[in-house]
């Protein structure tokens, strides 16, 4: 439907500041009675560049005819000159679970891409939790003042999206980051990128592939061997929704990758923000010439950003063994890691260790990277007396996963493959492995055969995991339509990529998260208790997740 500009404007009593509900990088949001006497929201939408009138309105057309109720209602716009609206259904303070499905949700009606989230108010509308941060709030903004200097953190999936961004801001902080990538020169690239913003920025690429078991391993040695600190762990690389394809160890490949990823997307703005906030970031990318075209553009605009790019194929086990090699080889501090690469609905397909590989790359690749460096971060936490930090990057479609939650005897089966339940699945064990190494973390227990640090050690690392919100990005590339209509309308309706790495640096940077672990976030605050699903609390599906991950990485 087609408003008028100047009724809207009276709606909403000229835009004032009464009428308010929300502001947020793409507009600000207001409440308007319209003249039948509705209460809609309207979204004063900021210029596009490069974006010409008709085509904003072809897509408002198109957006309009898909009516879904897990899609938020567009009632109409309008247009004057340059400036857009946009005319939603308004809701008060209410779970957007409730607004789609009603008191009772009924999960049979839900599609693949159904979002459980925080209040929709915060999501659309900017509204601030208790952390003083809202949906709309970038990685740069919840990081500001915060000095990363004499941190290292490892960034998986740094080449690209949320990992780019998250090791662009974490440079920015001062980190030094380690940017842990599959390609190296994907990782180099953006590396490069991230210096010519940040010259003084700390990027080092390592190549990992989390689809490969030995890649982690070697990942993991060279590390090591590098002799390099570490603060803090972002896994943040993954895989999403693939048709059925197995990992280099023939593991379902989402079960294995979402790590690292600095090198695009979320990774690169969460790389950008660390290296802004003084962060030593490495970058670990499986692409080691996009990586450092990313490195090069956030030196240009942190001229002193430090950044490393480093390759890692979280599709190979030997990549993740090669690059923990090289990183530990390195002399490396490691302060965080941020596990952020992943894939997302591919066809099925095995990783290079035989593994389904969404399970491979999502999961397995940074289960066992983590093990490998968890001697470092001990080290770094004891010498530099700083929290570590592991975070993974999960998701809120980890609620939409198979129904028995995880398929243990059935991970690299073709013929039951879905690729958005196996996408799930893959993020279901994201936050169980968060939840069992915080729980290890605080447990002392001699007979347990896996590495434990506790803090009766002296060590002081904890583990969380994040939503990082719906956003636009190469992950929904398997996605079909629903894909499209992601990428077609986010840019109006969902979050960018700065909005999509803020809970990454929030979680791997803020005091207020100092001694938080085993959490999970969502929107730079801590989720509500109904936003994960009770499989995610299972400690005992944690556990036997932990040992069924260990036999899966043993000797691979």
């Amino acid at each position: 439907m087609i408003y008028r500009f100047k009724d809207l404007k009276s709606a909403t009593r000229n835009f004032s500041e009464s009428s308010k509900i929300g502001e947020g990088g793409s507009g600000d949001v207001y409440k308007g009675i319209i003249k039948n006497g509705d209460v809609v929201a309207v979204k004063k939408l900021s210029i596009v560049a490069g974006k010409g009138k008709p085509d904003f309105k072809s897509e408002l057309k198109l957006i309009s005819i898909v009516n879904h109720r897990n899609i938020i209602r567009l009632l109409g716009y309008a247009v004057r000159g340059s400036e857009l609206l946009l005319v939603c259904e308004y809701m008060a303070n209410r779970s957007l679970d409730k607004f789609l499905y009603g008191e009772f949700p009924n999960t049979k009606h839900r599609v693949s891409f159904n979002i459980h989230c925080q209040p929709f108010d915060m999501w659309i509308f900017g509204c601030k939790g208790n952390s003083g941060f809202s949906a709309r709030s970038t990685a740069e903004e919840v990081t500001q003042g915060i000095d990363g200097a004499g941190l290292t953190a490892i960034v998986t999936g740094a080449s690209n999206g949320i990992g780019t961004e998250t090791t662009r801001v974490l440079a920015l902080r001062g980190v030094h980051v380690v940017m842990a990538v599959r390609n190296v020169a994907s990782g180099t690239r953006v590396k490069e990128e991230i210096l010519k913003e940040i010259p003084r920025g700390r990027l080092t690429v390592m190549e990992i592939d989390l689809n490969s078991l030995a890649s982690v391993r070697k990942f993991a040695r060279e590390y090591i061997a590098s002799g390099l600190p570490l603060n803090i762990l972002i896994n943040n690389a993954g895989v999403m929704a693939p048709p059925f394809t197995l990992s280099k160890d023939n593991i379902e490949q989402q079960f294995a990758v979402n790590h690292l990823g600095a090198s695009n997307g979320i990774g690169t703005e969460t790389t950008r923000v660390l290296a802004l906030r003084g962060v030593h970031v490495v970058m670990a990318v499986r692409n080691v010439a996009s990586g450092t075209r990313v490195k090069e553009e956030i030196l240009k605009e942190i001229p002193r950003g430090r950044l490393t790019v480093m390759e890692i194929d979280l599709n190979s086990l030997a990549s993740v063994r090669k690059f923990a090699r090289e990183y530990i080889a390195s002399g490396l501090p490691l302060n965080i890691l941020i596990n952020n690469a992943g894939v997302m609905a591919p066809p099925f397909t095995l990783s290079k260790d035989n593994i389904e590989q969404q399970f491979a790359v999502n999961h397995l690749g940074p289960f066992l990277l983590t093990n490998l460096l968890l001697e470092t971060m001990k080290s770094t936490a004891r010498k530099t007396q700083k929290e570590g930090r592991i975070v993974n990057v999960s998701s809120a479609l980890h609620q939409n996963g198979y129904k028995e939650g995880i398929r243990f005897e059935k991970i690299n089966d073709k013929a039951s493959y879905n690729g958005n339940a196996a996408y799930g699945q893959s993020k279901l064990c994201n936050l169980l492995h968060t939840n069992e190494l915080a729980r290890r973390f605080k447990t002392y227990n001699p007979s347990e055969s896996s590495v434990i640090f506790t803090k009766r050690e002296g060590v002081n690392i904890t583990a969380n995991s994040l939503h990082p919100g719906i956003i636009a990005t190469n992950l929904t590339n398997n996605l079909g339509l629903t894909g499209w209509v992601l990428n077609t309308f986010g840019k109006y309706l969902l979050k960018n990529v700065p909005q999509g790495a803020a809970t990454t640096c929030y979680v791997a940077l803020h005091p207020q998260v100092k001694g938080q672990s085993g959490e999970y976030f969502m929107d730079s605050n801590k989720a509500e208790a109904n936003a994960t699903s009770s499989l995610a609390k299972d400690p005992v599906l944690a556990s036997k997740l932990w040992d069924f991950s260990l036999t899966m990485t043993n000797g691979k």
